[in-house]
């Protein structure tokens, strides 16, 4: 009996110990980033420490945010993946912006795999003359003074970076490009 006791007692702690969570406060800014995952480009919660995604989190532009977390350091992350997960707590605090604030966001037309395998799509959609969807996500209006830098992106031609300011929870507006 005790020598099955003891390899069944060192499985059972291995497994504890190779998984660790613990307990943090991040800092999640209101706009969101662009990220790269393994067959697709898509916007992520821009948080310190850099997390993709919390779990049980609604996320709002707009806002800033201090969130509790659990942070569970995976076993076997994917390969694709984070080597962590993060679950919401509790939002410790939510705070508007100044209208006046700006941020920096990466503008690129390649989306890499789309609705079909092997599809290169764009994550601009045309809503109407200087309003785009961007990756399903948020709105951007583009100023007619920017619009032959950001036909660049739409062609194909160049990534670009911009500037802009948040206009509402599901919209933003162009206020440079480079």
């Amino acid at each position: 009996m005790k020598k099955f006791l003891l390899p069944l007692l060192l499985i059972c702690t291995m497994q504890t110990a190779a998984q660790k969570s613990s307990i943090k406060s991040v800092t999640v800014e209101p706009y969101k980033t662009l990220s790269f995952g393994a067959f697709f480009k898509g916007l992520s919660i821009k948080s310190e420490p850099y997390s993709e995604y919390i779990e049980g989190f609604n996320f709002e532009w707009g806002y800033t945010y201090t969130l509790k977390i659990k942070e569970t350091e995976l076993r076997n992350p994917p390969a694709d993946g984070s080597s962590s997960n993060y679950q919401l707590i509790k939002v410790l605090s939510k705070k508007k912006v100044a209208d006046d604030y700006t941020f920096i966001m990466h503008l690129h037309y390649e989306l890499y795999l789309g609705n079909s395998a092997g599809e290169v799509t764009s994550p601009f959609q045309l809503i109407e003359p200087g309003l785009y969807r961007y990756f399903d996500e948020i709105n951007i209006e583009v100023p007619q003074e920017f619009e032959a830098d950001f036909a660049a992106v739409l062609n194909a031609e160049k990534n670009k970076e911009a500037q802009f300011i948040i206009v509402s929870p599901n919209r933003i507006r162009m206020v440079s490009i480079k």
